[in-house]
């Protein structure tokens, strides 16, 4: 056998070698658990608890489907729930938090910052009769600046405070 030849080899089996330990590690990584509750995860553990990439389905109807980390839902997941409502975007533990976009099932939706589950921040919401609201918000209302621009074509640009036109 040539020098060539046996480079080949011992690179051919080399590389076979990592293939086959990098599926083992993935597949130690992936796991699922069925609750007494009969909810399922399926995805990464780490020291026993939820962490990397998996998916969650609730009984109720609800699932995760993003990243883990002890337990929690942390960093970018989608959620779904049963009557079609459809978060996507940063979590922190089981709040929304930073940035996302929530669809309701209705056809209204919001892209922007979430804080503590609530929409807090910059966003726009564009409800389903066509209304658009580009501005701030706090706790779920529009508050400081913003554009208000209605289906009909009417406007109200100015402040607002705890979801109220002020001027």
């Amino acid at each position: 056998m040539n020098i060539f030849m046996k480079k080949f080899w011992v690179s051919f089996i080399l590389i076979l070698s990592f293939l086959y330990a990098g599926t083992a590690a993935a597949q130690q990584l992936t796991d699922t658990l069925v609750y007494s509750t009969g909810d399922k995860y399926i995805g990464g553990f780490v020291n026993g608890e939820c962490s990397g990439y998996g998916l969650m389905i609730w009984t109720n109807g609800c699932s995760y489907e993003g990243q883990w980390k002890n337990n929690l839902m942390s960093g970018y997941g989608k959620m779904k729930w049963p009557n079609g409502d459809i978060y996507e975007g940063n979590w922190n533990g089981y709040d929304r938090e930073g940035q996302g976009i929530m669809y309701w099932s209705e056809g209204t939706t919001y892209t922007g910052s979430w804080k503590k589950d609530k929409m807090n921040g910059k966003g726009i919401m564009k409800w389903y009769n066509g209304d658009v609201y580009t501005g701030s918000w706090k706790d779920d209302q529009q508050h400081g600046k913003g554009l208000l621009e209605y289906a009909n074509g009417a406007i109200d640009k100015g402040t607002w405070v705890n979801g109220e036109f002020v001027k």
